[in-house]
């Protein structure tokens, strides 16, 4: 009888489930060392095309209408020359939008002073 480690290089034991916590579905299969690059290159597409179906697909509209409201912002502030429209009070609800403001500004300037 041989002993682990002596000899020939021992064989890998891949165990998977599904991941459910009921009726959870588990398979195992033991990889020959030599065999090892075949099987996960198989076992990786496999994942991949499962993994397709679950994760969350890219909504494409979602991103245009707000690059589109950025444009708008964006050329809004080149209407007025990089100057900013101070909307509310310093203080209060609308300090963080006055901000954002400023620093857009800052940035519309800091730009046209590179070019």
């Amino acid at each position: 009888m041989k002993r682990l480690g002596e000899g020939e290089p021992a064989a890998i034991l891949y165990r998977v489930t599904d991941g459910k916590s009921t009726t959870k579905t588990k398979l195992s299969t033991v990889v020959l060392p030599e065999e090892i690059l075949a099987f996960e290159k198989e076992y990786l597409t496999v994942l991949r095309t499962q993994l397709a179906s679950i994760l969350k697909k890219r909504d494409k509209a979602k991103e245009r209408r707000v690059d589109k409201l950025l444009a708008s912002s964006r050329k809004k502030l080149q209407e007025n020359n990089g100057k900013v429209l101070i909307k509310g009070s310093k203080r209060g609800s609308g300090r963080r939008k006055r901000m954002r403001a400023v620093r857009r500004a800052k940035r519309l300037r800091e730009e046209r002073s590179r070019q």
